[in-house]
């Protein structure tokens, strides 16, 4: 399964860079979905990164559902990141067994970038039979995903009076 969507940010790359890459660990500031977020320190942390990757807690369950994003490729010049996502603490049923993940900031101009999302997750067996409701579902996932971002981006741009 591949997915893939895009949106542009009213804010300059190197400022959707920051928020995006350098600030990795402070998704839940910005997407509701994560109830916590800290930095993974069980991988090698690539050069450039602040970080190795991310733990995101999904739940407000001690044992509860959790994102671990491992950063696989960084990039600041060309504003590529690339995370290998590793479901933990998934009911058995859950469909998706991991999830490849590329984002791509491109500048369109001074003051606006666009952020391309690349998605590969990988299925459980069970997961093809659910294949046409999963890539809906995920698509819609990802599309929150960026316009959360995007809302972020452009209140952080915002400047704030002196």
């Amino acid at each position: 399964m591949n997915i893939a969507t895009a949106i542009e940010i009213n804010l300059d790359k190197d400022s959707v860079w920051k928020l995006l890459a350098e600030d990795f660990t402070s998704i839940q500031l910005w997407f509701p979905a994560v109830k916590k977020s800290y930095a993974l320190k069980a991988h090698t942390q690539l050069e450039g990164a602040s970080c190795a990757g991310r733990v995101c807690e999904l739940s407000d369950k001690p044992y509860g559902l959790k994102a671990e994003e491992i950063i696989t490729h960084y990039d600041s010049a060309n504003g590529t990141l690339s995370m290998k996502v590793e479901v933990k603490n998934a009911p058995k049923l859950f469909p998706v067994r991991s999830n490849d993940v590329t984002f791509t900031l491109t500048a369109v101009s001074t003051d606006r970038t666009l952020l391309s999302f690349q998605a590969k997750p990988t299925l459980k067996a069970h997961g093809y039979l659910l294949y046409p409701l999963l890539k809906l579902g995920l698509t819609k996932s990802f599309k929150d995903l960026n316009k959360a971002f995007k809302a972020h981006c452009e209140s952080a741009g915002v400047m704030q009076p002196v």
